[in-house]
């Protein structure tokens, strides 16, 4: 049996938008997403003073500064599909950008999420009341200019630093479970980011 979860009117924010960004090599399509996140967390600010970070690789989050990574909680998050020609080398053609935040439902009211998953918060919770959904997605729009051309190779060492200077787990100890299969974990220091939008560990 297949559950989906419904989200009330007028409650939170589900946008996708086209961005066409000229035949640009499709290695360094890891890059656009994390531009994304950081162009939204910059529009959440701007629009409410909520001070937002991100979790690798596109998730919006919140957490206190230099609290404890139990501390965090999911604000929205970000999702890229990109549509690729079949020249050589494969260029994007154009990319469909998904936008989820929780805005107005609090999350006490929320469904209930899977253990080990970040709780989630809402912008009604963090600012005390209910959010212009409406502003907030003209200044979403109006980031987006920057954001899409922020992986080009010109512009990418400055979006890189600003996604660095958000991210909550930066210089945390963390360890990654093998899901595949064969128990193989292995742990390391969160460092950065490297040139294509990786994430660095180390």
């Amino acid at each position: 049996m297949l559950f989906r979860s419904q989200t009330p009117a007028r409650a939170s924010i589900a946008m996708s938008m086209v961005l066409r960004p000229g035949g640009v090599d499709s290695t360094q399509l890891g890059r656009l997403g994390l531009c994304v996140a950081v162009a939204v967390a910059e529009a959440i600010e701007t629009s409410t003073g909520v001070m937002v970070g991100v979790k690798w690789p596109n998730d919006l989050v919140v957490a206190a500064p230099g609290g404890p990574v139990s501390g965090t909680r999911k604000l929205g998050g970000i999702l890229v599909e990109p549509v690729i020609t079949a020249s050589v080398p494969a260029r994007v053609n154009h990319v469909v950008v998904g936008i989820g935040l929780n805005a107005n439902l609090p999350s006490a009211l929320m469904a209930p999420v899977d253990a080990g998953a970040v709780p989630p918060v809402a912008l009604i919770d963090l600012v005390g009341k209910a959010v212009s959904r409406e502003h907030l997605i003209v200044e979403v729009l109006a980031a987006m200019d920057d954001a899409a051309h922020g992986w080009f190779p010109d512009a990418w060492p400055t979006w890189r630093a600003r996604y660095e200077g958000r991210m909550v787990w930066r210089g945390v100890h963390v360890v990654a479970d093998d899901h595949g299969g064969s128990g193989d974990c292995r742990g390391g220091i969160i460092a950065g980011i490297d040139a294509v939008g990786g994430l660095v560990v180390v």
